[in-house]
């Protein structure tokens, strides 16, 4: 039922539906979702299974899913379905940085542990939630933005372009 019965019931277009919970996530968001261990994401789903999912549940075999119980699992289920688009976009980034050796190379692994320069003065698109280095393409070229050193867009939650932080 987890898996598609309740997106089926939340009767949207999937496009349009996608779209809203895209609109919904900030930077910070961003950032705290993409903190932690693939284990930890997996224990804090199991964690919201026994509370949530569970939790208010009847004895009776089958539990009868009411429309009330539905009302209040769906903005759970729409958070979980955020992070989880979230964090295979950051999987899915982080691995795309590996060369064909399935290693990265020395400097993406540089660039990657050390943050960049954090005094580096980076063009931060607040639309999109990421930074931009001097040089760039979209660097002070986007609709919405503002400059501002490395450290300060990381420190608000703020990620490189392409996973790419400043040097």
């Amino acid at each position: 039922m987890w898996d598609t019965g309740f997106l089926q019931h939340i009767n949207r277009n999937p496009a349009a539906f996608a779209a809203e919970l895209e609109n919904r996530i900030t930077p910070q968001d961003q950032a705290e979702w993409q903190k932690g261990s693939i284990e930890d994401w997996v224990m804090g789903g199991h964690r919201l299974a026994q509370t949530v999912a569970y939790g208010d549940l009847s004895n009776e075999n089958p539990s009868p899913i009411t429309p009330e119980y539905e009302r209040q699992v769906e903005p759970v289920i729409e958070i979980q379905l955020e992070k989880a688009g979230v964090r295979l976009a950051y999987l899915l980034n982080a691995n795309l940085m590996h060369n064909g050796t399935g290693q990265k190379p020395e400097s993406e692994v540089h660039k990657a542990l050390s943050g960049g320069n954090p005094d580096i003065r980076v063009w931060v698109n607040t639309n999109s939630g990421t930074y931009h280095c001097p040089g760039t393409r979209w660097y002070g070229k986007t609709k919405e933005g503002g400059y501002m050193t490395q450290k300060e867009a990381q420190d608000k939650g703020y990620r490189p372009a392409a996973n790419r932080p400043c040097m």
